[in-house]
């Protein structure tokens, strides 16, 4: 299994374009391939970037939530949460 920790502009990326190398990315997520990781804070910089001006000039508030809230996101939420101070391989 693969650990998967998107960067915040790939997920910026498939929030604007559902064509995109990004949203096909992150479509692959639920996989059992694919183990996606996140930390608290990471995903709380996914919904303030989500949030920005930048990214809410094409797209509404409720849109970019219901975006967060979208299958493949919440997978990532779903998925192994590791703490900066804990993180398996900060600990080798």
């Amino acid at each position: 299994m693969i650990r998967v920790v998107l960067d915040t502009n790939v997920l910026a990326a498939a929030a604007r374009s559902d064509r995109g190398a990004s949203q096909r990315l992150l479509r692959l997520l639920p996989d059992s391939r694919f183990q996606p990781a996140v930390s608290v804070p990471l995903f709380a910089e996914y919904h303030a970037v989500l949030m920005r001006p930048e990214h809410l000039a094409s797209r509404s508030r409720e849109a970019a939530e219901r975006f967060l809230d979208l299958p493949p996101v919440r997978e990532l939420s779903a998925g192994s949460v590791f703490p900066l101070a804990s993180h398996p391989a900060r600990s080798r």
